[in-house]
């Protein structure tokens, strides 16, 4: 068990491959590296490179904010009655307010 975990001690640790220089890093410039031609979107990319392509909608989905979602509620039905907890602010004396959990049962009679 130690030794497994000193070989993964040091696989973490040893480097993967030399990495970019702080020189390279500094003078990177995107606009240098060459684009793909976008009118077609499949020619001439070599078969080992990715390239994505996309359209722009002339118009971005928004949410439609003209129709209020309706809270959900439970409702259950025992033996021809309807059973739904509910929520509400109460006023109580000295004019403060709180909240009040209530069951409401409906039987039609």
């Amino acid at each position: 068990m130690a030794t497994m975990s000193l070989l993964w001690l040091i696989f973490q640790v040893a480097p993967a491959g030399p990495g970019p220089t702080l020189n390279d890093i500094a003078h990177f410039d995107l606009a240098k590296l060459p684009h793909a031609d976008v009118s077609n979107c499949k020619a001439g990319v070599p078969a080992d490179e990715i390239l994505v392509c996309g359209r722009r909608p002339v118009d971005p989905p928004r949410l439609d904010l003209r129709f209020e979602d309706k809270p959900w509620q439970p409702r259950l039905h025992i033996a021809g009655a309807e059973v739904t907890p509910e929520a509400e602010q109460r006023t109580l004396p000295g004019g403060y307010s709180g909240p009040a959990a209530m069951i409401r049962f409906k039987w039609k009679f």
